[in-house]
Protein backbone atom coordinates (compact mmCIF):
# COMPACT_ATOMS: atom_id res chain seq x y z
CA UNK A 1 0.00 0.00 0.00
CA UNK A 2 2.92 2.38 0.80
CA UNK A 3 4.61 1.98 -2.18
CA UNK A 4 1.33 2.78 -4.54
CA UNK A 5 0.82 5.71 -2.54
CA UNK A 6 4.44 6.66 -2.88
CA UNK A 7 3.62 6.15 -6.73
CA UNK A 8 0.60 8.18 -7.54
CA UNK A 9 2.49 11.17 -5.62
CA UNK A 10 5.15 10.46 -7.53
CA UNK A 11 3.14 9.96 -10.77
CA UNK A 12 1.26 13.32 -10.08
CA UNK A 13 4.31 15.62 -9.29
CA UNK A 14 3.19 16.09 -5.55
CA UNK A 15 6.27 14.52 -3.52
CA UNK A 16 7.32 17.95 -3.13
CA UNK A 17 4.37 19.41 -1.57
CA UNK A 18 4.14 16.85 0.81
CA UNK A 19 7.42 16.92 1.88
CA UNK A 20 6.99 20.78 1.84
CA UNK A 21 3.73 20.46 4.86
CA UNK A 22 5.79 17.68 7.21
CA UNK A 23 8.59 20.41 7.45
CA UNK A 24 6.46 23.04 7.66
CA UNK A 25 4.40 20.57 10.55
CA UNK A 26 7.21 19.39 12.26
CA UNK A 27 8.74 23.32 12.18
CA UNK A 28 5.62 24.65 13.62
CA UNK A 29 5.87 22.12 16.27
CA UNK A 30 9.61 22.95 17.38
CA UNK A 31 10.90 19.38 16.00
CA UNK A 32 12.99 20.82 13.30
CA UNK A 33 15.74 23.68 13.49
CA UNK A 34 17.22 25.84 10.86
CA UNK A 35 20.93 24.52 11.33
CA UNK A 36 20.46 21.27 12.65
CA UNK A 37 22.03 18.19 11.19
CA UNK A 38 19.91 15.98 9.63
CA UNK A 39 20.56 12.07 9.63
CA UNK A 40 19.26 10.14 6.73
CA UNK A 41 21.56 7.02 7.07
CA UNK A 42 19.94 4.00 7.03
CA UNK A 43 22.68 2.80 9.52
CA UNK A 44 22.09 4.94 12.01
CA UNK A 45 17.84 4.61 11.60
CA UNK A 46 18.48 0.86 12.73
CA UNK A 47 20.22 1.34 15.38
CA UNK A 48 18.07 3.75 16.87
CA UNK A 49 15.20 0.94 16.78
CA UNK A 50 17.76 -1.73 18.14
CA UNK A 51 18.39 0.40 21.39
CA UNK A 52 14.50 1.38 21.46
CA UNK A 53 14.29 -2.47 21.16
CA UNK A 54 16.10 -3.40 24.04
CA UNK A 55 14.50 -0.79 25.81
CA UNK A 56 11.68 -2.54 25.49
CA UNK A 57 9.63 0.70 23.14
CA UNK A 58 9.46 -1.13 20.07
CA UNK A 59 6.05 -2.14 18.80
CA UNK A 60 6.12 -6.34 18.67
Amino acid sequence: MLSEFRDRLIAHGLEQQILDAIVERYGGLGLLRAGWRVHTDATRVILCGRDLNRLGYAPR
